[in-house]
């Protein structure tokens, strides 16, 4: 998930640049701008940790289906093409770790 995630980010960065912004991707400016809420490194139980990723993950897609929507409105077409990839990305991700959760059953 870090991983593919990473490639996402990269993908987002090299499109503001493109678009002739500067990405701020440091962890700092991450941490500050995101919605997501902290960690809770206190839960002690495996599948509560299961259950928050796939609930983040799942933010983060519908997060991009949003995007998807305001660039193809404002007729950019590439960086919606890019959230599309990110979402459907995501949505798999979710979908593994949701199984996982659930493969003990």
């Amino acid at each position: 998930v870090a991983s593919a995630v990473l490639e996402y980010a990269d993908k987002v960065a090299e499109r503001i640049a493109q678009l002739g912004g500067v990405p701020l991707g440091t962890i700092r400016k991450v941490a500050e701008k995101t919605p997501l809420p902290q960690h809770d490194v206190s839960i002690k139980a495996s599948d509560a940790h299961i259950e928050l990723v796939a609930q983040l993950l799942a933010y983060v897609s519908e997060s991009a289906r949003v995007a998807i929507r305001k660039t193809a409105e404002l007729g950019d077409d590439a960086t919606a093409d890019i959230f599309t990839e990110i979402s459907r990305g995501l949505d798999e991700w979710t979908w593994f770790v949701e199984s996982h959760g659930s493969a003990k059953d």
